[in-house]
């Protein structure tokens, strides 16, 4: 879906434009007020008892909150790239009601605290590539390094992010948490987090079966396959404001499934309908 308007500025080009005239610190401070949204003491108590009621593994930790960079800021091509849900992330949800040490904690990190980096020291200086044994992070990385490659003349960065933002203490779907607690107050965090960030192109590694969660975010979303591919395995998703955006199946599957049909089939797919935007 080329957006382009013969002379007339696109929608898309003004709202770069738009974001391009903000420091960092200025949107980052628009991150910041917007999951102040979760100060809510009718909903602090609400978790906290929730989590009082749960086995250590099933309890709710804490939201995943984004930094951003100057490096993303910069890019010619901004990516947002989602998984499907944090797992032991962070400690239990707010272990006190002081919103912004718990703010602070989950996106600067704590420097006295080698195992707790916030997702700044985790994604943002890129603690996460020292994970590119999991699957996760070996086919992002790989994605991001051929896309770049096949982009030599722009800067490409991209920004982290999952479809479920607060998961459990284990791996796993937060079941217990997900129709009182996320669906109605983190979801509308995300479509959020895209206005503040305007991303030019998204990649939910999420798989087919989250799709009800995407719908759930987005609305129902018009799908349409990529050629080559069945639409559960790739396809082509249309959210409002973007240039391009694309479900495939979560890294942790395509992994498994290398010998019938190899990852780099996914990725240089989703690569090449990314570049046919500035062919």
């Amino acid at each position: 879906m080329n957006n382009s308007n013969g002379g007339e500025q696109s929608p898309l080009l003004k709202r770069r434009e738009k974001m391009e005239t903000k420091k960092r610190d200025e949107i980052q401070a628009e991150l910041y007020n917007l999951y102040d949204e979760l100060s809510d003491d009718e909903l602090i108590n609400k978790i906290k008892g929730k989590n009082l009621q749960l086995s250590e593994k099933e309890k709710s930790t804490d939201p995943l909150f984004i930094c951003v960079s100057e490096d993303y800021l910069n890019a010619d091509i901004r990516l947002m790239i989602f998984g499907q849900e944090t797992n032991g992330w962070g400690n239990e949800f707010i272990t006190n009601n002081n919103i912004d040490e718990m703010l602070d904690l989950l996106i600067n990190g704590d420097g006295d605290n080698p195992y707790y980096l916030g997702y700044k020291g985790f994604f943002s200086e890129k603690a996460c590539y020292k994970l590119k044994t999991t699957p996760f992070w070996k086919i992002v990385s790989e994605f991001i390094f051929d896309l770049q490659t096949a982009n030599q003349d722009k800067k490409i960065d991209y920004i982290w992010n999952n479809v479920i933002k607060m998961g459990k203490s284990e791996i796993g779907f937060p079941n217990d948490w997900y129709n009182d607690i996320i669906k109605p107050y983190s979801n509308n965090l995300i479509i959020k987090e895209i206005d503040i960030l305007k991303p030019d192109f998204i990649v939910f590694f999420s798989g087919y079966k989250y799709d009800k969660y995407l719908n759930d975010i987005f609305g129902i979303l018009p799908k349409k396959s990529i050629i080559g591919f069945r639409e559960k395995e790739l396809c082509e998703i249309e959210i409002p404001n973007i240039k391009r955006a694309f479900r495939t199946y979560h890294p942790g599957f395509l992994n498994r499934n290398n010998q019938n049909r190899p990852y780099s089939d996914y990725l240089k797919a989703i690569i090449g309908e990314i570049n046919r935007e500035y062919l």
